[in-house]
């Protein structure tokens, strides 16, 4: 029963995969552009910040830093929930308080990663 369904799926798979590529050449469409020159030249006009690498890093860097932040938080709620869900149970109630312990910690990390990248920036500034 499990190869019959089985076979059935790839047959399904198959038939799109095969009706998809009877009509793409008829999707198909033919570029009479200007070409790159001209998509270079039409991009001038865009204002992009000129920012150097370090800058796009260190940003880079503190939005994760936040979002770990905000998961560490979720962390503690869900760790939270376990240890009132509990009842009594000491297998959960230890369980949550490891995650509560562990994510504290990360919180530390985090904190302290927060703090080794505005010392690098300021230092290289």
């Amino acid at each position: 029963m499990a190869s019959t369904h089985t076979s059935l799926k790839t047959r399904i798979v198959l038939g799109l995969l095969s009706g998809f590529a009877a009509i793409s050449p008829g999707l198909a469409q033919v570029y009479n552009g200007g070409g790159i020159g001209q998509g270079i030249n039409a991009t001038g006009g865009i204002a992009v910040p000129h920012t150097d690498l370090r800058t796009v890093v260190i940003n880079i860097i503190r939005v994760t830093l936040s979002y770990l932040a905000l998961a560490a938080t979720v962390m503690i709620i869900v760790a939270g929930l376990y240890l009132v869900l509990s009842l009594g149970n000491e297998s959960a109630r230890d369980k949550a308080k490891n995650i509560i312990v562990y994510t504290i910690i990360g919180l530390v990390i985090i904190l302290f990663s927060e703090l080794i990248v505005n010392l690098v920036l300021k230092i290289l500034s």
